[in-house]
């Protein structure tokens, strides 16, 4: 795969940056060169090569270790003032 002046005018207009005639031309250059790099390892990697290492996903199953209610009396019993089962506190938004 080649790219043209119009693929770099393309791209330009995409980024939304002006580019000089001279800037299109060694953009090009430039381009074409890590495109053909791009096509040669992908040629040279092929499927015959392996991965370096697996990753493997290792986490733990999900466990309910704390019911929502074991710690309440705890925690009102510290707050300022309660309301039935909540913290109460004061008034923060005006009606």
């Amino acid at each position: 795969m080649s790219l043209t002046i119009q693929d770099i005018e393309r791209l330009a207009e995409l980024a939304r940056i002006e580019v000089s005639d001279a800037e299109k031309e060694s953009f090009l250059g430039d381009l074409n060169s890590i495109v053909g790099y791009i096509s040669e390892i992908q040629s040279v990697a092929g499927d015959s090569l392996k991965p370096a290492h697996t990753h493997i996903n290792v986490t733990r199953p999900d466990e309910i270790t704390v019911r929502s209610s074991e710690y309440t009396e705890q925690v009102l019993q510290n707050a300022p003032a309660r309301r039935a089962d909540y913290v109460q506190v004061d008034q923060v938004i005006e009606q």
